[in-house]
């Protein structure tokens, strides 16, 4: 059970919104928990379309913390009533599972797909991106955020591609990817910032997973930065 508690720093929050809230989202899918919100401070929840599919509480759509003393009191124990009843009510098992959310044979999620160092006038692409992020799919959102570190880091905004970066191995250690295109972006940050020892570091990581994957169709992609690394 996942109970969150909904407030301005809760939408505000880069790890709630990017890493949690879909995780949360996808095991509710699949039946695994039930997500209990409670709209706790007046805030624009219902702009958060995965926040849009679950149920608030209260009801009347007003935050709690907008009600007198004695219905708020009221509404925190008529809640605290809804967890104890969820958490008595027998498991049933998930039965509405996304398309993305059992293995395929042809569908690795280790390949993630690359949209190159530039958005502008990629429509397309970025309309896939909002519908991923609409639907609640995970595994979506770090190819997204590699697109932004790359686009970023060309732009000379390291600091916002560092940031990136730092969002999408959040995601990676919440949901067990191993994406290697984590390690070749950071080292062409590295790269960026002129520190080539790290770059080494970081591109031999890269090697050694695309080693362990056995995957010599990305060979290609780590050979590209190595060749970056040894012109710079």
């Amino acid at each position: 059970m996942a109970i969150l508690l909904v407030t301005p720093a809760f939408l505000g929050s880069k790890f709630c919104q990017h890493a949690e809230g879909a995780v949360l989202l996808q095991r509710a899918r699949r039946g695994q928990l039930q997500v209990l919100p409670l709209f706790a401070e007046p805030c624009l929840w219902d702009n958060e379309p995965w926040l849009r599919r679950t149920q608030m509480w209260p009801t009347d759509g007003m935050a709690v913390s907008e009600h007198d003393g004695p219905a708020r009191k009221r509404l925190v124990t008529d809640f605290a009533r809804r967890v104890r009843d969820a958490v008595d009510a027998p498991a049933t098992p998930g039965g509405n599972e996304g398309r993305f959310d059992k293995p395929h044979p042809t569908h690795d999620l280790h390949r993630m797909p690359q949209t190159g160092s530039r958005l502008f006038g990629r429509r397309q692409e970025l309309t896939l991106l909002d519908a991923a992020w609409d639907d609640g799919d995970t595994i979506h959102m770090p190819g997204g955020l590699l697109a932004l570190a790359e686009f970023h880091r060309t732009q000379d905004n390291l600091d916002l591609a560092l940031r990136d970066l730092d969002e999408v191995r959040t995601i990676v250690r919440r949901t067990g990817m191993r994406l290697f295109e984590v390690d070749l972006e950071q080292t062409r940050w590295h790269l960026a910032k002129n520190d080539r020892g790290s770059a080494r570091k970081t591109l031999d990581k890269a090697k050694d997973l695309v080693d362990s994957m056995d995957d010599g169709r990305r060979r290609p992609e780590v050979e590209a930065v190595e060749a970056e690394r040894n012109s710079a």
